[in-house]
């Protein structure tokens, strides 16, 4: 029975009976009738191009959605020339996220998740600097 699978997270080929990894057999011997029965359970069938394609554009949607929704804080800060009611903490928080979600995108080779992220970043990191920049940085000494 042939078993052909390409697992992309592993970065693992199982083809004819041989473990492959990017192209070159890693080991040859009883030890593929093991991976044969654990990815079989997690190997899915293939996704026609026009769905797969549906499936990014749905993707390039919700990230461009959530993007845009950092901005309008960017621009307010700026014309305002306040950030006081911004946490700084929220800012560092939500830019930790966006960064490991950009990681994880590269990771598994997901082009919306990595642009929509990276976009995100530009908006959050210049809020960030403009919250350090007037309320930490010119932040009076003592109490209010």
């Amino acid at each position: 029975m042939g078993f052909d699978v390409l697992v992309n997270f592993h970065r693992l080929e199982i083809k004819s009976g041989m473990l492959c990894g990017i192209g070159r057999p890693l080991y040859p011997g009883p030890v593929v009738e093991i991976f044969k029965s654990s990815f079989d359970s997690v190997a899915k069938p293939r996704r026609s191009l026009e769905l797969e394609m549906k499936i990014m554009y749905l993707g390039l949607l919700a990230g461009a959605l959530t993007t845009s929704s950092a901005f309008p804080q960017l621009i307010k800060s700026y014309r305002t020339k306040s950030t006081e009611d911004l946490s700084i903490w929220f800012l560092i928080a939500i830019l930790s996220g966006v960064t490991l979600w950009i990681l994880y995108g590269v990771a598994v080779s997901d082009i919306p998740l990595i642009l929509t992220n990276t976009v995100s970043f530009l908006p959050l990191s210049c809020t960030l600097y403009l919250k350090i920049k007037w309320d930490v940085v010119n932040r009076p000494l003592g109490p209010k």
